[in-house]
């Protein structure tokens, strides 16, 4: 879904903040429909320390963005 976003020239190329956004936009998926399944509500604000939870959620999602450019990085060298 990422390269359907940014195009295929990303994986010569890749963007550091194409990257961040992306992750950081994906942390909408367990805020809208995870957390209000399991019981969490909506952005985890039935949960105890909601901003904790919501920290989180947006440090694991920005880690993933990284993740992305990294592997970015690491395709770029084999090609």
């Amino acid at each position: 879904m990422f390269l359907v976003l940014v195009g295929s020239d990303w994986q010569q190329r890749p963007a550091f903040v194409s990257a961040l956004v992306f992750g950081v936009v994906t942390v909408l998926a367990p805020f809208l429909v995870l957390q209000p399944g399991l019981g969490a509500g909506i952005a985890a604000r039935r949960t105890p320390q909601p901003n904790i939870a919501r920290l989180r959620s947006l440090t694991a999602h920005a880690s993933f963005g990284i993740g992305l450019w990294v592997s970015g990085l690491g395709g770029m060298l084999a090609f």
